[in-house]
């Protein structure tokens, strides 16, 4: 039954995303015949623009039926709310430019004058209708894709209460198909970006994703396997690095769905006020005495507080989102992770190297 169900859930998917490239094409057929009213009149203004005007509004309500064909289909309530309205203006515009039609067979000069001035209005009028139409097309598939960036977050939660293999099995199973969609459709909408900074950020966030991932099904493979074990040595230190990087993969989640709703160059400034930035300052700050004393500490254990502060200085400083800042943070990232590696093995051999890397870390993190 769940699978009959998952399957028709996909279905309603695949017919909506028809609805919704059909609705694409209707608007770009109905601009396009507008074009070519606009030009034919524009060189001929005895022309007899009833063909052209028919043309027009024909294209007009296939747009219309399309559109509510849509609607009905959608199940996002601000695409249906504001949908309606979009249809509305075109069909009203449209209105317009066979009135306009029909006065140009007058002939008249005053008939001629209130011809073009509806001739202007109701191109107007479809040009913003269908920019409208378009502008909820695009948002309603950002928050397609935000949607499916959720079902990853609700995966992430689950991972946390993950104490066997079976039921690591089970999890990748089910994270695996979630997260290629995410991935393809991230993609795809990152081509359609127009801002630069947009882009990067999105793409640097799913790379970061998709780096993360094997990383994480390793560290609850080990945590799951440790349990097993009758001393249980490490279980506190492998349960630890699991959650260090389901909160990295859920913070990587979170910005690939704040970038994917950002409308214009100006967002980032305004969502990141100084207000926000003073806070994370203050916590960045409350961290780094206690993540900077186990760094310089040689015998501060893995599993301690230090460790803890230290990788929430690190995630604290991604959060301010500054891009200059964002190689030094994985830097210090793979740091961290060098360290308590060199910490973990314990060997007398790389003692001055792991004193070497903890000076370095202290460096970079104060830097």
């Amino acid at each position: 039954m769940g699978a009959d169900m998952d399957s028709y859930f996909e279905y309603l998917n695949i017919e909506e995303a028809h609805l919704h490239t059909r609705l694409a094409l209707q608007c770009l057929e109905t601009v396009s015949r507008l074009i070519v009213l606009h030009e034919d009149w524009s060189s001929d203004i005895d022309l007899d623009l009833a063909r052209p005007v028919s043309a027009v509004s024909a294209a007009v309500q296939n747009l219309i039926r399309v559109g509510k064909e849509t609607i009905q289909s959608s199940e996002y309530a601000i695409f249906v709310q504001d949908m309606p309205v979009a249809l509305k203006r075109v069909e009203n515009a449209s209105g317009l430019l066979e009135s306009a039609a029909q006065l140009m067979q007058n002939g008249d000069s005053q008939s001629l004058t209130q011809a073009r001035a509806k001739l202007i209005d109701g191109s107007s009028g479809i040009l913003q209708g269908t920019s409208s139409l378009l502008l909820c097309f695009d948002e309603s598939e950002v928050r397609k894709i935000v949607r499916e960036c959720s079902r990853v977050l609700e995966f992430l939660s689950v991972a946390e209460v993950i104490y066997s293999l079976e039921e690591l099995v089970v999890f990748v199973k089910g994270l695996s198909p979630v997260l290629t969609k995410v991935s393809h459709s991230v993609e795809a909408r990152n081509g359609e970006l127009t801002i630069t900074t947009h882009r990067e950020q999105l793409a640097r966030a799913l790379e970061e994703v998709k780096t993360l991932t094997p990383i994480l099904i390793c560290a609850i493979k080990i945590y799951c396997q440790i349990r097993l074990t009758d001393s249980k040595s490490g279980l506190e230190e492998s349960r630890m690095n699991r959650d260090y990087l389901i909160s990295r993969m859920r913070d990587e989640m979170e910005e690939m769905m704040r970038v994917l709703q950002l409308t214009s160059a100006d967002d980032d400034e305004e969502e990141l006020n100084k207000n926000r930035k003073n806070v994370l300052m203050s916590h960045i700050q409350d961290r780094l005495q206690i993540a900077s004393d186990w760094i310089r500490d040689p015998e501060s254990p893995i599993s301690g507080h230090g460790t803890k502060c230290l990788r929430e200085t690190l995630s604290l400083l991604r959060k301010l989102k500054f891009p200059h800042l964002t190689k030094g943070i994985e830097d210090g990232c793979s740091m961290t992770e060098s360290l308590c590696e060199m910490k973990r093995t314990g060997n007398e051999n790389n003692l001055q190297a792991r004193e070497s890397l903890a000076k370095a870390l202290d460096a970079h993190l104060k830097s």
